[in-house]
């Protein structure tokens, strides 16, 4: 499953290479790889900075 922002892309990235440590309220490093395969595979794309700024897959933040 790709990410759907640039934060939670930086997040898995951090958790799948080992810089940030899983803990309580973090996925398993596990499933931070999984998304970060997942966005390797789709390639580069404009994504929002935050969910509130900006469309997300053809949907607005309001209609989340």
């Amino acid at each position: 499953m790709p990410s759907k922002t640039r934060a939670q892309q930086r997040l898995m990235q951090g958790i799948a290479h080992g810089n940030i440590k899983p803990r309580k309220g973090l996925p398993p490093k596990s499933v931070a790889q999984e998304f970060a395969k997942a966005d390797h595979n789709r390639g580069p794309t404009k994504l929002p900075e935050r969910v509130g700024q900006g469309i997300v897959a053809g949907k607005s933040a309001r209609d989340m």
